[in-house]
């Protein structure tokens, strides 16, 4: 069976955006009452609309993981077409020569991020600036996610001063959905590059409403790493 391969990055942001506007559409219909707890006044949501909650759990945490996902597959993506055979990766005062499939596996997403990809294409980091907030807070929604510990869904609130310790559920219940494929089609289109196939980026911006941060030149086109070798 022959088909055009898909993106495995739209696709993970074609998820995330889906799963995000379906989980803005569900928040709205979930009700809420004032009800008393042992340190004052709060809100619960209302029996009758515990099912929309759920399901509004369930559509956040689909799409903070794709939108999680998408950078991760993009950064690698870059890899495959940029990195030569033995790319320097810095170890504390060490460098480590690696082939490109070993670079994917041993570098985190953040590392990829801020200085694998800048190296790559010769541009300077997004760490430190306006971008990289929101991938922080994307990055440690989808850690709390995928890597779910108890105080994530039962914090075990039993002072006032504990009231602060959010729940994974609380902190979801409380987002800007929509922020989290934001800050993953932001970075991917902050790298943009004509040797890595972006054509469903445009759309996605435009679709997003994002407006492009372009980062600056560090070293000439002719300066930069010869495309690594494509499968």
């Amino acid at each position: 069976m022959g088909f055009a391969t898909p993106s495995p990055v739209g696709l993970a942001l074609s998820l995330a955006i889906k799963a995000s506007e379906q989980a803005v559409a569900l928040r709205a219909a979930i009700n809420e009452s004032r009800s008393v707890s042992p340190f004052g006044p709060s809100t619960n949501v209302t029996l009758d609309t515990i099912a929309e909650l759920y399901d509004y759990f369930e559509h956040c945490m689909t799409a903070v993981t794709f939108s999680f996902q998408a950078l991760e597959a993009y950064c690698n993506e870059v890899i495959l077409y940029k990195a030569p055979e033995q790319y320097a990766l810095k170890r504390k005062k060490n460098e480590l020569l690696v082939h490109p499939t070993e670079l994917e596996r041993i570098a985190s997403t953040d590392e990829k991020l801020a200085v694998v990809l800048p190296d790559l294409l010769g541009v300077e980091t997004p760490r430190g600036g306006k971008l990289w907030r929101p991938y922080q807070e994307l990055k440690d929604l989808r850690d709390s996610t995928i890597h779910i510990k108890s105080h994530d869904f039962s914090p075990g609130v039993r002072k006032p001063q504990e009231l602060n310790i959010s729940s994974l559920f609380v902190r979801l219940l409380q987002a800007d959905v929509m922020s989290w494929p934001k800050a993953s089609v932001a970075l991917i289109n902050y790298f943009d590059t004509d040797d890595v196939p972006r054509y469903w980026v445009d759309p996605v911006v435009k679709k997003l409403g994002i407006k492009p941060e372009k980062p600056k030149t560090t070293r000439s086109k002719q300066d930069r790493p010869s495309r690594g070798n494509r499968p």
